[in-house]
């Protein structure tokens, strides 16, 4: 997340909300920039994933 963030501005993004901790819930970890559009961009860690239907596969074919 800090990586994005860094890297976002330094590739002409602005600010919209540093890398941090939100209230929205527990393990809500987030950075905003706004493109050089005016477009916020959002990365968002939620916590650690669990699955929710453990026969669930997902295959990548080449």
């Amino acid at each position: 997340m800090d990586a994005f963030y860094r890297a976002a501005l330094n590739h002409g993004g602005r600010d919209n909300g540093a890398s941090g901790e939100r209230p929205y819930h527990s393990g809500y970890y987030a950075a905003f920039v706004l493109d050089p559009d005016g477009n916020n961009i959002e990365a968002v860690y939620h916590g650690k994933a669990r699955r929710s239907a453990p026969s669930v596969v997902i295959d990548f074919q080449s």
